[in-house]
């Protein structure tokens, strides 16, 4: 259901669906990755 949502959020954002009223006009992507702890790990 998620990524059916997002695909549809995404064709509104490129202009390719005309949104229903109540639909967005703007969509807003964020990224969920966190902060990247660089830790070395020995090995070769």
């Amino acid at each position: 259901m998620k990524k059916a949502r997002a695909e549809h959020l995404y064709a509104i954002a490129d202009g390719e669906v005309i949104p229903e009223p109540g639909e967005p006009t703007v969509v807003i992507c964020l990224d969920e990755f966190g902060p990247l702890n660089l830790m070395p790990h020995p090995g070769r």
